[in-house]
C-alpha cells in the first residue's frame, strides 16, 4: 500500500488546503493504491476546520490531539488508528519541527596566571555574600563576591516545584482519554495530563430477541453516559420433553420404537428400542415324547425342542453341575430346586404346626385366666353378701334393743 506524502502533495497544490473535495481528488489521482479510509479521514480532518486551526496555532499539543480527535468522534464517528495516523500526517504537513537547541561547548578551563614580580601577592579576598533563591526554573546557591572579580558559588537548593493551575481540560468519555493543560503560575511551564477514560456505565440487560428451543436470542444494555449499546448471545432454551411414549411395541424378535415431544416447540423425537430376544426357562423332559428336552419363552410361548437322554447323562454326569451339558444342568437345578421347595414347605409345615400349638396354648391360657377370674368375681360376691347379712344382723339387734328399752320406758 503506497504512503502518503501530504506534505508535497499541499506544496504542489496549494489550492487544496482549502477545498477538501479538490484534495481527495489529487489524493485519489496521485495514490491510486493508498488506503481509501485514510484519504477520507484527511479530507475530514480538513472540512472539520482541524487543519486551519493548526496552521494558525503554529504548534500542536496532547491537549489539542486530545480535542481534534473528539471532534472527530462526536460529529463525524471517526476513531481509531486511522484518525491518529491522519493527524499525525497534517501534523509533519502543517507544523514545522522546532529546532533542537544548540549544545554549549563546554567552557575552556581557566589558565592559571603566572606570578610576576609585579604582582601583588599580599591581596587578600573581600567577599560579599548574596543568597539566590531557588525558583521553579532554576536552584538557589549563595554567590561569594570580591571585589578583584573572583567570585565562588555554594550552598546550593534544590528547585522549586512548579505550581500548576489549570488552564484547559478536555473531559475523558467512555470511548476516548481526555486530557487537562496545566500552567505553572509563578514560572509558566506548561504541561499535558491524560485523563484516562471513563469506564462504561450500563443499564440492566433487556432482552431483543427471545431464546428458543430452535434458535439463539439476544440481550442488549446501553451506556447511561455515551449511549453506546452492547449486545450478547442468549444460548438455545432446552427442549422441555413429555415422558416417552411406545408407538411400537417390541418383541422377542422384533424392535419397537418410542416417541417424545417438546412442550414449548412441538419437535418430535424418536428412538429405537432393541429387541427384547427370548426369556427361556430352563430345559426339562417333554411330556409327549421320550428323549426329548424341551423348554418355551416365558414372553412369547416359543418352544424350542433338543434330543436328550436324561438316563444316559444321569449315569454319566451324576448330580455334578460344572462339568454338565446345559439340559442335565438344567435338570439338577430344578431337582436341587423342587427339593429346595419341599424343604421350605416342610418348614413352612412345622412353623404353621407350632403357631397353631402356641395359638391353642394361648386360648387355654386365656380360658384359664378368665375360668379364675370368674372364680374369684363369684367368691367375691359371696364375701359381700356375708358381709351385708352380718352388718344387718347387728343393725337389727340394735333395733330390737332400742325398741325394748323403748318399750319398757312406755308401758311399764
Amino acid at each position: 500500500m503506497e504512503q502518503i506524502n501530504l506534505k508535497s502533495v499541499i506544496t504542489q497544490y496549494p489550492a487544496c488546503l482549502s477545498d477538501d473535495k479538490k484534495l481527495k481528488a489529487v489524493l485519489l489521482d496521485l495514490y491510486p493504491n493508498g488506503s481509501k479510509g485514510l484519504i477520507h479521514v484527511l479530507c475530514t480532518i480538513q472540512a472539520a476546520g482541524i487543519t486551519l486551526e493548526m496552521q494558525n496555532r503554529g504548534a500542536v499539543d496532547a491537549l489539542d490531539l486530545c480535542r481534534y480527535r473528539r471532534t472527530l468522534q462526536e460529529n463525524y464517528g471517526l476513531t481509531g488508528k486511522m484518525v491518529e495516523s491522519g493527524l499525525a500526517l497534517w501534523q509533519s504537513a502543517l507544523i514545522e519541527p522546532k529546532p533542537e537547541p544548540e549544545k554549549k561547548a563546554p567552557a575552556a578551563p581557566r589558565k592559571k596566571k603566572k606570578v610576576t614580580e609585579n604582582d601583588d601577592l599580599t591581596h587578600i579576598h573581600s567577599y560579599t555574600d548574596t543568597i539566590v533563591p531557588p525558583t521553579c526554573a532554576e536552584q538557589g546557591y549563595t554567590l561569594h563576591s570580591c571585589t578583584c572579580g573572583y567570585e565562588y558559588k555554594d550552598n546550593y537548593k534544590p528547585k522549586l516545584p512548579h505550581v500548576y493551575e489549570e488552564v484547559e481540560t478536555v473531559a475523558p468519555t467512555c470511548d476516548s482519554d481526555g486530557a487537562q493543560k496545566l500552567r505553572c503560575k509563578n514560572c509558566g511551564a506548561e504541561k499535558v495530563v491524560t485523563l484516562p477514560k471513563r469506564e462504561h456505565e450500563f443499564g440492566n440487560w433487556e432482552v431483543i430477541t427471545p431464546a428458543t428451543c430452535e434458535a439463539e436470542g439476544a440481550e442488549a444494555r446501553t451506556c447511561k453516559l455515551c449511549g453506546y449499546t452492547e449486545t450478547r448471545t442468549v444460548p438455545v432454551e432446552p427442549h422441555d420433553f413429555s415422558d416417552w411414549i411406545e408407538k411400537t411395541h417390541a418383541d422377542c424378535t422384533h424392535s419397537g420404537t418410542e416417541t417424545r415431544f417438546c412442550r414449548k416447540c412441538n419437535f418430535t423425537e424418536t428412538r429405537k428400542i432393541k429387541a427384547l430376544g427370548h426369556a427361556w426357562n430352563r430345559w426339562h423332559p417333554s411330556a409327549e415324547k421320550e428323549k426329548t428336552a424341551e423348554r418355551y419363552c416365558s414372553r412369547c410361548g416359543q418352544t424350542e425342542e433338543e434330543h436328550f437322554d436324561y438316563e444316559t447323562a444321569e449315569r454319566q454326569y451324576g448330580t455334578k453341575i460344572k462339568d454338565a451339558p446345559p439340559i442335565w444342568a438344567d435338570h439338577l437345578r430344578d431337582q436341587k430346586d423342587k427339593e429346595k421347595e419341599r424343604h421350605q414347605q416342610e418348614l413352612q409345615r412345622r412353623k404353621e404346626e407350632q403357631k397353631r400349638r402356641e395359638e391353642y396354648a394361648r386360648k387355654q391360657a386365656i380360658e384359664e385366666q378368665q375360668r379364675r377370674q370368674k372364680a374369684a368375681a363369684k367368691q367375691e360376691i359371696s364375701d359381700n353378701i356375708g358381709c351385708f347379712l352380718q352388718v344387718l344382723g347387728i343393725i337389727l339387734i340394735i333395733a330390737a334393743i332400742i325398741f325394748t328399752f323403748w318399750f319398757e320406758n312406755k308401758y311399764l
